[in-house]
Parts: C-alpha cells; structure tokens; sequence
C-alpha cells in the first residue's frame, strides 16, 4: 500500500535524496542545462524552508515505511487582462518517483493526492512541465488525463547545445 501525504521534518532528508536522483536524470539528458549530477540541488534544510512556504505542497509517497516518490506543487494566480482569462492552478514544480519503483503505482498515487488537494482548494486544474527527453514521463502524464496546453521551444544562439541537437 502507497501511503501519500504531506512531507514532514523527519522525511526531509530522504526526500532529498529523491529530488537528486531525479536531477541526475536531468543532468545527463541535459548537461548544457541542469548542473552536474554530483551538485547538491536540495538538502533537508532546503526542503523544510520550501515545504513552510505558503502556498507550496511537498507531498511524500511511503510504501512499508520507505519515502520512494515526492511531489512539490504551488498555488499559481495569473490575473485576468484583455487577453487572457484569470486562472488559479495547482502546479507541480516537481515529482519524482525512486527508479526501483517506477511503473507500480506511485507516480498514480501522488498525482491522485495532487488533484485532491486542488479540489478541495476550489483549483480546478493541475499543471506541470517535463521535459521533451523524457518519453516515459510524457507518456505517464497522458495515461494520467494530462494534455499539452503550450510548448516551450528553444532554439541555441551560438554553438549547438544537446537540447537544439535533439530538436533538429
């Protein structure tokens, strides 16, 4: 059973290791992007100042006591203009789930607890970004009911980065 709830002092340091393990998938796809995978992207310190923000969430997976999934979301307001309507989202800055258990449930439960902390703030839409490299991710986001509003594109200035590589 995969226990989701919200990330407390005594998860702080495991989910820390999550978060790095996640960004260690990123700086290998991306090294022009992401720093190198050995660069400390969050301690426990950083996670426990982030987790008290207002407005944030730091959402723990647990299977048989063991943090193996985290998912860091924001309520976002955009104001109405004359082009635009006014929206508030859940957005998820960032989710990982440890590779060992991938593809067994926990990704589903976190976004489960995702969509119900947006429902029960009167939000009605969860947003995200993944990155184009991630294949798995993006497939996982559409099984969940997610669907591409916009795209962010890059294009490099000067020599060609693994990013502008990928997309040519």
């Amino acid at each position: 059973m995969i226990e989701v709830r919200l990330a407390e002092s005594r998860d702080f340091p495991a989910v820390a290791s999550l978060v790095q393990e996640v960004h260690a998938l990123h700086a290998l796809a991306l090294p022009d992007v992401f720093q190198p995978p050995t660069t400390t992207v969050a301690t426990a310190a950083d996670l426990e100042r982030l987790a008290s923000r207002p407005g944030h969430l730091l959402l723990v997976a647990v299977r048989a006591g063991v943090a193996v999934g985290y998912a860091h979301a924001e309520v976002q307001e955009e104001p109405e203009s004359a082009y635009k309507r006014g929206s508030t989202v859940l957005h998820v800055h960032a989710m990982g789930v440890t590779e060992a258990k991938r593809g067994r449930g926990v990704g589903r439960a976190l976004l489960d607890a995702v969509r119900g902390a947006a429902a029960a703030r009167g939000i009605e839409r969860v947003s995200l970004e993944v990155y184009a490299f991630n294949t798995a991710a993006r497939a996982f986001y559409a099984r969940q009911g997610f669907v591409t509003l916009r795209e962010r594109l890059v294009v490099p200035t000067g020599r060609p980065t693994s990013a502008g590589e990928r997309a040519s």
